[in-house]
């Protein structure tokens, strides 16, 4: 026979009142999903703007002898929007086409009269040095490149003409 066991009354604890409501829980995951929104928004900026940047360090690394040339600084312009759009437009850019092809696409609200130094054919003298300093040209490339939005004109030109492919699967 088993030995008669005298065992106490259990006695459960008191429901604690922590009631997490629906509510909250779409607050949490609406804040938690803006801001994944919110970083996926800078990654893509970030990355769009990377030859950006690349342009204002080879800019930063240019010498004032370079800088008192035409050629460098129009040849940095001119990699600079062959990456955003297509380079034949812009690689027969001359003189006040260029000029006027920088002003269209700069943000800045009144177009830089400085940028005329980096016309072809415009103030600078015959051995192609340039009539301005070289910091202050330096300055005003760097404002230009700041101010570009040629990421958001290369954004809408590649959503309304279909890149050409070539034999190899590469774009034309």
């Amino acid at each position: 026979m088993a030995p008669d066991l005298q065992l106490e009354a259990i006695i459960l604890p008191e429901a604690v009142n922590a009631y997490w409501s629906p509510a909250l829980t779409k607050l949490v995951s609406g804040i938690a999903f803006a801001i994944v929104a919110i970083a996926v928004v800078l990654a893509v900026n970030y990355y769009r703007k990377r030859h950006y940047r690349a342009a204002l360090k080879a800019l930063s690394q240019m010498t004032d002898a370079e800088l008192s040339k035409v050629y460098p600084v129009n040849m940095l312009l001119k990699q600079l929007v062959g990456k955003y759009l297509p380079f034949d437009q812009v690689s027969s850019l001359t003189g006040a086409d260029w000029i006027a092809f920088l002003n269209k696409h700069s943000s800045l609200l009144k177009p830089s009269s400085h940028l005329l130094v980096l016309a072809d054919d415009l103030r600078f003298s015959k051995d192609g040095n340039v009539n301005i300093a070289p910091t202050q040209l330096r300055a005003v490339v760097e404002q230009w490149i700041t101010s570009a939005n040629l990421h958001k004109q290369a954004a809408a030109s590649s959503t309304l003409t279909p890149s050409k492919k070539i034999a190899g699967g590469q774009d034309a």
